[in-house]
């Protein structure tokens, strides 16, 4: 014993034991994971790969790894005003929805609230900055949350409409309504650079939310229509639009916008 603490032998022992308990204990948490993950049922996802909210959707559960199938709910072709998913899925007519067994859920935001509180029984740690279980933090995501469908989806939705599907539709547009939507977007841009990341590096503080997957999917619909983002957004959101960008899916996510950019001669800032 006198020989091993003379050569600090001791110490040596106390840390590969301590390293063997930190990978034995992470190894207990990742099978706990695993099970819980393997006894969920996949949820059923109604979505159009179209919409903004879909997307976000689609992209939270390919990001939290939720066991999910894709119902693919055309928009162009009224698939979500069948007389089936009108009474069984959402009776507004709207997308995305999403079934959980016999449970239906619809409103987007309300969707990625309880999609978090899914992943997060799963990895309560790992995936509670999505919705945080810290009523204040949670608090910051729902105050973005509110203020994301006039703020920033309003604009955003209707620069795509009027710089990209009007004119590929052949519907006239009006150039005072051009000027307008481009001013908007812009003051939509200037409110992210001066409230919203003015002081943190995502929406609502110093983690990704959320709120952030719906606002990067309004914003690549607008730099789809033409929406410059190198020349518009400031440092901060510009960075901010970088990181969401080099999230893994999505590229996959957003296939179906890129094939539109590829196929319709529009000046796409993709």
């Amino acid at each position: 014993r006198d020989l091993v603490r003379s050569r600090g032998l001791g110490d040596v022992y106390k840390r590969q034991y301590q390293r063997r308990v930190r990978a034995s204990t992470l190894s207990l948490v990742q099978a706990c994971e695993r099970i819980a993950m393997q006894s969920l049922a996949p949820l059923e996802l109604f979505v159009d790969y179209g919409s903004q909210p879909s997307r976000a959707v689609v992209w939270f559960c390919l990001l939290t790894k939720l066991p999910h199938v894709i119902h693919d709910t055309r928009i162009i072709k009224g698939a979500h005003k069948t007389p089936e998913f009108t009474a069984r899925i959402n009776p507004f007519q709207k997308l995305p929805a999403v079934k959980d067994g016999d449970f239906v859920v619809w409103e987007s935001h309300t969707i990625l609230r309880y999609l978090a509180g899914k992943s997060q029984q799963i990895s309560p740690v790992e995936n509670d900055h999505w919705y945080p279980q810290d009523l204040q933090k949670r608090t910051y995501v729902d105050r973005y949350l509110d203020w994301h469908h006039t703020g920033l989806r309003g604009p955003m939705s209707t620069y795509f409409v009027v710089k990209w599907l009007k004119p590929i539709t052949k519907q006239h547009v009006d150039v005072d309504e051009v000027k307008q939507a481009e001013t908007k977007a812009r003051q939509a841009l200037e409110t992210l650079e001066k409230i919203w990341l003015k002081n943190n590096p995502y929406l609502a503080g110093s983690e990704m939310s959320i709120g952030d997957l719906l606002c990067v999917n309004e914003i690549s619909n607008a730099a789809l229509a033409g929406l410059d983002m190198t020349a518009e957004a400031g440092p901060r959101t510009l960075k901010w639009y970088e990181a969401m960008k080099s999230l893994p899916h999505y590229k996959e996510i957003h296939s179906a916008l890129f094939k539109f950019a590829e196929k319709t001669p529009t000046t796409s800032k993709l």
